[in-house]
């Protein structure tokens, strides 16, 4: 969990969750891939 989720903050929510989520549409979010296999 992140701290958004822990605190139940439904506002923060809105940048990551859902179709019209913040990280879709705004240009200054950038892909990152991590391979999880390898992390863990």
């Amino acid at each position: 969990m992140v701290m958004w989720q822990l605190q139940g903050d439904k506002e923060a929510a809105k940048a990551f969750v859902g179709d019209d989520a913040e990280l879709l549409h705004n240009e200054l979010y950038q892909d990152q891939r991590i391979d999880m296999e390898k992390t863990e």
